[in-house]
């Protein structure tokens, strides 16, 4: 994630490549800046779910995806009249909650959990 969100913002100088319109370029800075920002959040939420994923724990991905994309839903009704930029702060409500279901899984609820595997040392 980190490594991506570096090489997003490497690249904003080359933003002129993909358009001629300077309109397009200025907006298209903020919104880049955003989503390098972005990935170190989405590489978490990546790998606790490939630990879900690895622990067979698939029901819990569904609900926490599920989640994710009702709390998404409701931000861009929200977020509407910020346009892009609302669809991009919806993107990042999708992430939280998903990141936060992750480590309520992988610290609470899952069986990684300290109770859980202290419970089975005893």
């Amino acid at each position: 994630g980190c490594a991506l969100g570096c090489a997003l913002l490497a690249l904003l100088p080359f933003a002129s490549v993909l358009s001629p319109l300077p309109e397009v370029q200025r907006a298209a800075r903020p919104l880049a800046l955003f989503a390098a920002l972005l990935q170190p959040l989405v590489g978490l939420v990546f790998a606790g779910e490939g630990v879900m994923q690895g622990l067979n724990c698939f029901g819990a991905i569904a609900a926490l995806t599920t989640a994710g994309s009702v709390a998404m839903v409701v931000a861009l009704r929200l977020l509407a009249p910020l346009g892009l930029s609302g669809v991009w702060l919806s993107f990042f409500v999708f992430n939280i909650v998903r990141l936060l279901g992750v480590l309520r899984h992988h610290f609470r609820s899952g069986p990684l959990a300290v109770s859980r595997v202290s419970r089975r040392l005893a």
